[in-house]
């Protein structure tokens, strides 16, 4: 009942104990009837085996401008203020849930979007502490109710709101500037410890493919409604990141994308172009120019 009153822009997706099992799931965005409707009695399409939900998954991610800070056990609060300068004390009230296990919740919060760009999810470590997970982007859900696997017999079995914090009792929060600020800064530390960027064009190659892009969307790949097949736009929008992420700023060519993209009469919303565009850049075979 509490999902009653949960922010509309929340999307989901049915869950067995803390994962997504439908086929497809990271790009299936339900509502909470629909996440029920879906999970129950599924047919996985390749083992034919019959799997039911036990419990609702929120996505993370710009589709429903959610994100979570997992904290995750004892000291979570001390690795907190070691990487924010803080402590999670002065984040404001918001959605919480938790499994009932101790020093176990996670925090729900609005991302602005102007930092949508420049933050990945990662996990905060420091010695002798818990983690606490920042969870965020294309694939990643939380159970906000439904069963929990309580496999060490701490918790309560299951996941609820925190008493107080549930969707009934306080809005979802907006990630105060501080703690975005310098998520930013933790997103850009960890990209520069990551290995670098497979690729194989010289810095001129990549630069003059750079420049070639506006010209080409606008000559080439017009009308842009032919390339409305999901297959097509997507691999376009793979295209453009590549080129981006190769000169060393993702989104470089992400409005490129994006403007062309509301040009097809099938354009759903911006949010889903963000949320596609996060999911690029995996491939150690990406699409080039």
């Amino acid at each position: 009942t509490a999902l009653a009153s949960a922010p509309e822009s929340w999307k989901y997706t049915p869950v067995l104990f803390k994962g997504g099992f439908i086929d497809g799931w990271p790009d299936l965005f339900f509502s909470v009837q629909e996440a029920i409707s879906k999970g129950t009695n599924y047919i996985n399409p390749e083992t034919k085996k019959i799997t039911t939900l036990t419990g609702i998954g929120v996505h993370l991610n710009p589709m429903t401008e959610t994100a979570g800070f997992d904290f995750d056990g004892v000291g979570c609060n001390r690795n907190f203020e070691h990487h924010f300068g803080r402590s999670p004390k002065e984040l404001p009230p918001t959605i919480t849930t938790t499994s009932g296990r101790p020093a176990r919740c996670q925090m729900l919060f609005r991302v602005p979007k102007h930092y949508w760009k420049f933050i990945k999810g990662t996990t905060l470590e420091l010695e002798s502490c818990s983690d606490i997970e920042l969870r965020w982007g294309h694939g990643i859900q939380s159970v906000v109710t439904g069963r929990h696997p309580n496999k060490e017999k701490e918790g309560q079995g299951f996941y609820s709101f925190v008493p107080g914090r549930s969707p009934k009792d306080v809005d979802l929060a907006e990630l105060p500037e501080w703690a975005c600020e310098r998520w930013v800064e933790i997103t850009r530390n960890k990209i520069k410890k990551d290995r670098p960027y497979l690729k194989k064009e010289t810095r001129e190659e990549l630069e003059k493919d750079s420049e070639r892009i506006k010209p080409f969307l606008k000559k080439y790949y017009q009308p842009a409604n032919k390339y409305q097949d999901y297959w097509d736009w997507l691999h376009v929008g793979m295209t453009l990141h590549h080129v981006g992420k190769s000169l060393g700023n993702e989104y470089k060519h992400f409005e490129d994308w994006l403007e062309w993209s509301k040009e097809m009469d099938n354009f759903k919303s911006e949010n889903e172009c963000y949320d596609k565009w996060d999911s690029f850049g995996k491939s150690d075979n990406p699409r080039k120019f």
